[in-house]
């Protein structure tokens, strides 16, 4: 795998709502090039066998999840904000990432850890065929289809197997990411105690990044939606405890999400409120009258009533690269 360049501390807020640090441009190289080394790896393994896959998959998360810890809102900001690659080739990067921020090394030790993010990186790699379809499919799936979406966790981990891979943790992840606590899920109908957590926090990952990421056929389900939609299932469909820490990890207004200030700026939230949720900081690109910055405004939402967020916006093409939301004037 290319060796991409190190990055500089990712941005933080300071007391008085300054941007303390700078996430640089080689920071977004780094994460497309992981997505991308990650993308080339799970589609060529679909005609050829790889016989080295378990190890390219754990240094891709390994490599992954040193840049969620360096700066987890401009992983998830590059990673909702691409509309250049397709629904299949972001899906798998985005499910790791959100697995990185939730595996907390309280609870997991770092080989568990490695071993979470490596299954949410393939959980899905038995139905790639699959996936690039029904990304662009605006109707529902055939018989046929179904069928084989009901079976690709199983046909995920046998994959997994015929390349090597041996760890049982993992190969159990991906057969229970589609397991539901109340049973309702596939392929074995498991529920309770019988799905293991680290599968119930893959699944949960891979509920959201389905609702967020746009297709084909549709633009992404709005990000506090989704948020909603994951409250509402606590319980029955997604682990309530983990439910709970999963809203409270992304905050009100999570990185990614365009939103109107009460000033007329509209802009992209790139990092969330800390410590208040309901406060994050804000890359502005549009000036109250609808003209665009020639470089965007960084925006502290809680550093007074007008520049404070009035409205989410549905996602919208951005009118600048990605790295200059960080790169503020």
């Amino acid at each position: 795998m290319q060796q991409l360049p190190p990055t500089s501390p990712p941005d933080r807020l300071d007391v008085d709502g300054a941007v303390s640090g700078r996430v640089t441009a080689q920071f977004f190289e780094r994460v497309t090039g992981l997505r991308t080394a990650l993308w080339t790896l799970l589609d060529g393994s679909r005609e050829t066998s790889v016989a080295d896959l378990g190890d390219r998959v754990r240094s891709l998360a390994a490599a992954l999840d040193a840049v969620v810890r360096e700066s987890p809102d401009a992983v998830l900001c590059t990673l909702l904000l691409d509309d250049r690659s397709s629904y299949a080739e972001i899906h798998p990067a985005m499910v790791g990432t959100l697995c990185a921020m939730l595996a907390d090394p309280a609870e997991f030790d770092p080989p568990t850890r490695l071993t979470i993010i490596a299954a949410a990186l393939t959980c899905n790699i038995g139905m790639l065929d699959l996936h690039e379809r029904a990304s662009g499919l605006d109707g529902p799936l055939t018989d046929a289809e179904r069928e084989a979406l009901h079976a690709h966790p199983r046909q995920s981990a046998a994959h997994l197997e015929a390349a090597g891979v041996t760890d049982p943790l993992w190969l159990e992840i991906v057969t229970q990411h589609h397991e539901r606590p109340d049973g309702s899920g596939y392929p074995r109908g498991l529920r309770g105690a019988a799905l293991c957590r680290p599968a119930r926090l893959v699944a949960l990952a891979d509920v959201y990044a389905a609702m967020v990421l746009p297709r084909q056929y549709r633009d992404g389900i709005h990000v506090q939606r989704a948020l909603r939609e994951i409250f509402l299932q606590r319980g029955t469909h997604i682990d309530a405890a983990l439910a709970a820490n999963f809203i409270n990890r992304l905050g009100v207004f999570p990185p990614g999400i365009f939103v109107r200030l009460h000033n007329g700026e509209t802009g992209v939230v790139i990092e969330r409120g800390r410590p208040r949720p309901s406060a994050p900081l804000v890359s502005c690109f549009r000036a109250p009258h609808g003209g665009t910055y020639a470089r965007p405004l960084h925006r502290n939402t809680a550093a007074g009533p007008g520049f404070s967020i009035a409205e989410v916006l549905r996602r919208q093409p951005l009118p600048c690269p990605i790295p200059r939301l960080w790169s503020a004037a």
